[in-house]
């Protein structure tokens, strides 16, 4: 996972550095488009279900890398909170039954997710 380093720091420099990034990223995304490297003609969606571990008090439970690992499923991302997880849906062709491929996909990913945090439950009070 890549690490975030967040402040409040809003000083000129600051504000210059983040245009920058801003910028590079802009000239990448025009660079794979000129290059033809994004796809055309088909409309895709994508999604992701966000997942906040909790404890038996209903408490944030900072497991989720142990559950992470205890998966095993490259769908399976972490947050920076280390309560949260997300479950990277598979991108589908944007059409009328695309939403009810990933209900099954996303309660089958969330089942598998849930089974591997159950293992970590007695270390959680």
């Amino acid at each position: 996972m890549a690490e975030v380093d967040v402040s409040a720091e809003s000083s000129a420099e600051a504000l210059r550095r983040f245009m920058r990034r801003v910028l590079d990223d802009l000239g990448a995304l025009e660079r794979m488009l000129d290059d033809g490297l994004l796809e055309s003609g088909v409309h895709r969606i994508g999604a992701e279900q966000e997942i906040c571990l909790i404890d038996r008090e209903f408490e944030p439970a900072p497991i989720n890398m142990e559950v992470l690992e205890a998966c095993g499923e490259p769908w399976l991302k972490p947050e920076l909170g280390r309560f949260n997880l997300e479950i990277n849906l598979d991108p589908l062709t944007l059409e009328a039954t695309a939403c009810h491929g990933w209900s099954a996909s996303s309660s089958s990913g969330s089942n598998g997710c849930a089974r591997s945090a159950a293992g970590w439950a007695p270390s959680w009070s």
